[in-house]
């Protein structure tokens, strides 16, 4: 949500530039906190919040998406690994995922898909080897409370990579964030 202050007008928009609330906001004490009166409520998107708001205040510009070309790298450490029946999965964690805002794994049907998915989150998050061969990928959105746990796995009979990193790609304003190197050289869960 942002909010965007025109004159004495507050105007509440939803991401994408849809009109939700508007009043006026008028001082309550000497420190100058605020709050909001004559608020109305659109209820349908045709339904103009604000009655004279095409006759008293301009539309505003088109609000840029919010980019975070200042966020750290990603703190990737391969925590353990579990032998299944055909494959090893190999558990990672990013440390520092809380430095990652929740707006970068919003849906984001305005950008392309995600197989079939058309909700796919706005930063994609890829899993490499040191090599730079992909291993596998994760697409489909949610918070980005799932770098906390999450792997990739190897069939048996393959080598696994000794190194392994993650670039999460965020789509919407063309930045990645680039892991360190993590080792997989780390023991079974159940060990």
């Amino acid at each position: 949500m942002i909010f965007r202050r025109t004159g004495r007008t507050v105007l509440v928009m939803l991401f994408g530039g849809t009109l939700l609330t508007c009043g006026q906001d008028r001082p309550t004490d000497p420190t100058g906190s605020t709050r909001m009166e004559n608020v109305k409520v659109a209820t349908t998107p045709s339904e103009k919040a604000c009655s004279t708001w095409d006759r008293d205040f301009p539309r505003p510009e088109p609000v840029e998406p919010a980019c975070f070309p200042r966020l750290p790298a990603p703190e990737l450490t391969v925590v353990s690994k579990d032998v299944e029946a055909t494959y090893t999965r190999y558990w990672m964690t990013v440390a520092n995922w809380q430095a990652f805002p929740v707006l970068l794994f919003a849906p984001a049907p305005h950008l392309p898909p995600c197989g079939v998915n058309p909700n796919a989150a706005r930063a994609w998050t890829h899993v490499y080897a040191a090599s730079g061969s992909y291993l596998y990928g994760y697409c489909g959105g949610g918070p980005g409370e799932y770098l906390r746990h999450f792997w990739f796995s190897v069939p048996h009979g393959y080598t696994p990579p000794e190194y392994v990193y993650i670039v999460i790609e965020d789509r919407q304003c063309g930045i990645e964030y680039v892991s360190n190197l993590a080792s997989t050289d780390v023991g079974s869960s159940g060990e």
